[in-house]
């Protein structure tokens, strides 16, 4: 047997059975049922193409995302201000999580975390406008931030460390066992083998196995205290020091071209809604959409108008540079 070949065993063999799988996802549904049948690793694609997109996919920048790429078809400034909000996480859902817009104004208050090196709370003069990840790790944040939601078990502290360390560059191996932890916890199978690695594959055996069925510890009331502020998150993660050098701002970004785009500033999505970001330093971002009674409109009535802000990056539109990534795992107490 080639080493080629021993690898995909190994990767094939830390996964449960298609069986027992089946199983454990049968009262699931939506996205729920969904996160569980890819985190039974049951992928849809063969362990040797996994493999290559792994290989294809080990050159370039691991986020590129920057104020170039924002999404702002219109601008609405930040003197609309509603007075009455609706809850935007008791929208119904699509299969893949996804939020169904209704005609409305709507509000969440959402951990978010940094993807910003050395990142301090200072406030940002600002809006913050949705851009696409993009990168060579992009798809393994986006599925950070889309499937934290449903791991409230793993501190928001060894998220953010994973998210730091995932941009940076960091493989899988050479992260803190929690983080191991949480990436194999919260991640689906071909994103845990973007992080790893070809070289270093056969730690997914270890942290897989390891992780079926372990628990977090819960946060303590000093946990929690640290997360109020940025700045005792990068102590407590050490994501300051592992991500030196690691993301610079990128001199090609251009600087903001209209005066709108000050602090509070609506943006307008494809689709006609409008989104806006508030962060409170980069721990927790309190998001808000304006869905139009125009839009529905021009909707087609056989495909519904989507939004699922895991999908997209915060970008700050001025200086210093920020980049928030949003989860819709819930502020506590807000």
């Amino acid at each position: 047997m080639t080493v080629r070949s021993k690898t995909l065993c190994v990767v094939i063999g830390a996964g449960l059975s298609i069986q027992a799988a089946s199983a454990q996802c049968a009262n699931k549904t939506g996205f729920a049922k969904a996160l569980c049948q890819t985190q039974s690793m049951t992928a849809d694609t063969s362990a040797t193409a996994t493999i290559d997109g792994v290989i294809k996919g080990a050159k370039g920048s691991p986020i590129t995302t920057g104020v170039a790429d924002t999404i702002h078809l219109d601008i609405l400034p930040p003197s609309v201000e509603p007075q009455t909000f609706s809850p935007f996480l008791k929208l119904e859902r699509t299969e893949d999580g996804a939020f169904i817009l209704k005609p409305g104004i709507y509000e969440a208050y959402v951990e978010s975390y940094s993807l910003t090196p050395f990142d301090q709370p200072t406030p940002r003069g600002s809006a913050f406008f949705p851009a696409p990840i993009k990168g060579r790790r992009a798809r393994v944040v986006s599925d950070i931030l889309k499937f934290a939601e449903l791991h409230r078990d793993v501190p928001q502290v060894i998220i953010q460390n994973l998210v730091g360390l995932t941009i940076y560059g960091t493989d899988l191996e050479k992260m803190p066992p929690q983080t191991q932890a949480a990436a194999a916890k919260i991640l689906p199978k071909e994103s845990l083998m973007k992080l790893s690695g070809v070289a270093h594959v056969t730690i997914l055996e270890k942290v897989i196995v390891g992780t079926l069925g372990r628990k977090f510890p819960k946060e303590t009331k000093g946990t929690l205290a640290g997360i109020a502020t940025a700045q005792k998150i990068d102590q407590q993660t050490g994501i300051g020091s592992a991500v030196k050098a690691g993301l610079a701002d990128k001199p090609g970004d251009p600087p903001p071209t209209s005066t709108l785009t000050v602090k509070g500033a609506w943006a307008q999505m494809p689709g006609g809604f409008y989104v806006r970001y508030i962060p409170e330093g980069y721990v927790r971002v309190h998001l808000q959409v304006i869905v139009p009674d125009a839009v529905m409109e021009n909707a087609d009535p056989k495909k519904p108008l989507t939004f699922d802000p895991t999908q997209y990056l915060a970008v700050h539109m001025g200086t210093p540079a920020q980049l928030l990534g949003i989860t819709l795992r819930p502020v506590s107490g807000r």
